[in-house]
Order: C-alpha cells, then structure tokens, then sequence
C-alpha cells in the first residue's frame, strides 16, 4: 500500500512538472540545495518559480534571485523603493536568524516561488549523474528499442 502511495506522489509530481514546464516558459524548475528556508523548503525539494514583475512582489514571499552566478530562494522581509524609485528587497532564510546582508534589486529578481514537490529534487540530481543517466534514461530506452524490435520480427513470422 505504501509503494502505491509513494508511485502515485511521483505521478502526480511528475505531472505537475510537466503541466508546468510544458505549458508556461514563465516557470523555472530548481533543486534547492541547502537547508535555508527550512522548515518551508528543504534541502532536496524541487521548486517551482514564476517570473513575476518586482511591483508583485510583498512582504512574505519566497523568491528566488541571483546571487553572482548562484540562485538564492529566501522569504522576503521588507519591500524597499528606493530614491531613483527601483523596488529593492530585504529577504532572509527562514532558518537563518538573521536577515540577508545584501539588498536584492529589482533586476536580479528571477521569480516567486509557486510549489513545491517535497524530495523530488535529489532524484533529478541523481538523475544528472552518469549512473543516474544509464539507469533511467539508457537503460528504459534500450529496453524500449529491443522489445519493440522482438515485436517486429515476431509479427513477420506470423
């Protein structure tokens, strides 16, 4: 019973992904990679962003930014406009006690958070591995590619 209800997660997971990743090029699909907003988000979780303008964005959301080269996801404290009127924000990790030293601009603002699929994440990095690779990708597909070649030549000797 427990494997159908962990199968059926994955399914629903999975489908929402899709759903998302299909039909919206609005939405970025991440794996958060560190403990920061936990209890909210954990390590391992994969999260759904939105591109959302900066005027959308309030106090409490969870946004995602770039930080140099690297995604940071952090609830947002405190909603700044600054003298030349650009949106700036205060944000902090829920399970950091103090808030962000850096400001977040407007213009590295890459979305809000709009879902997340509790450890799904660590499968897709498994995924992304050279095992994880022949295990679900090679793997499915040579299968896939010898069972349809049986059922080829079995139905020519018929």
């Amino acid at each position: 019973m427990r494997v159908n209800k962990v199968l059926a997660a994955f399914v629903l997971a999975s489908l929402v992904c899709s759903i998302f990743f299909l039909f919206s090029k609005r939405v970025l699909i991440l794996v958060v990679l560190s403990g920061s907003m936990s209890p909210s988000i954990n390590a391992g979780d994969l999260i759904l962003v939105s591109k959302v303008e900066a005027e959308d964005i309030k106090e409490g959301d969870i946004i995602t930014f770039k930080n140099g080269k690297n995604y940071v996801t952090h609830r947002v404290m405190n909603v700044i406009r600054g003298e030349d009127g650009k949106l700036r924000f205060k944000t902090k990790g829920d399970a950091n006690e103090e808030w962000d030293h850096e400001v977040v601009k407007a213009e590295d603002l890459v979305g809000k958070v709009i879902f997340v699929i509790p450890k799904l994440g660590y499968l897709i990095n498994f995924i992304r591995t050279p095992l994880g690779y022949i295990l679900f990708i090679l793997l499915p597909g040579t299968l896939i590619i010898i069972e349809e070649t049986r059922r080829i030549l079995w139905h020519r000797k018929e």
